[in-house]
């Protein structure tokens, strides 16, 4: 009976890490996938706002680089607040 309850809990052992594994690998992807996002939307408005400002649209131009600075650093905060709050209800009381 406690070879039966050893084996049980190795096994139990073996399968949380292994999910926890898979969990911290998918959160690296999504990391990865968050920062080429990122990366790809800042360029794009920066190429855009480039674009109209030498087109002879300055004004178009600049509101098209605000407005993806200010998307880009609005997720940033946001994200970072939605990770704060989600660690502080994962802290101990």
């Amino acid at each position: 009976m406690t070879e039966q309850a050893y084996a049980l809990a190795e096994h139990q052992t073996n399968h949380r890490i292994t999910l926890e594994r898979r969990v911290i690998n998918n959160n690296i992807v999504l990391s990865y996938l968050g920062w080429f996002s990122g990366f790809s939307l800042g360029s794009g408005g920066l190429i855009a706002a480039i674009f109209l400002a030498l087109r002879g649209k300055e004004l178009t131009g600049a509101a098209a680089f605000l407005g993806a600075v200010g998307t880009l650093a609005g997720l940033f905060f946001y994200g970072r607040k939605k990770e704060a709050a989600d660690l502080r209800g994962k802290r101990p009381e």
